[in-house]
């Protein structure tokens, strides 16, 4: 049995929440530097910059969906959808071990928390 109350445990999930956010802001930012730092092109000659901004542009619709539903079933659901996103832009980046691979630390690193 725990002391927490419902408003603790929502205020709890809403800092999870942020602090999720702020995490893929500031590496999103960092790896769209450093793509376009080192231009390359991928498999069907997408740049590397372009599928960053693809997955920008997918992370603050999600956040914003997840921030009209505020439930958290949704919260765990979209984490765990980052990860096959993530690796299909990983694949479309077609250099393995580049820095594509850190969205997909990244999504397993959110999706366990």
């Amino acid at each position: 049995m725990t002391d927490e109350t419902p408003s603790t445990q929502t205020g709890l999930y809403r800092f999870l929440g942020r602090a999720l956010f702020w995490l893929e802001a500031g590496a999103t930012v960092v790896l769209l530097l450093v793509t376009l730092a080192r231009p390359t092109t991928g498999l069907l000659g997408i740049p590397t910059w372009r599928l960053v901004l693809i997955f920008a542009l997918y992370t603050l619709l999600a956040n914003l969906v997840q921030s009209r539903l505020q439930m958290l079933r949704v919260i765990a659901r979209r984490y765990v959808l980052d990860l096959p996103v993530t690796a299909l832009i990983y694949f479309l980046g077609g250099e393995a071990g580049g820095p594509l691979f850190i969205l997909f630390i990244l999504a397993v690193d959110c999706a366990a928390a």
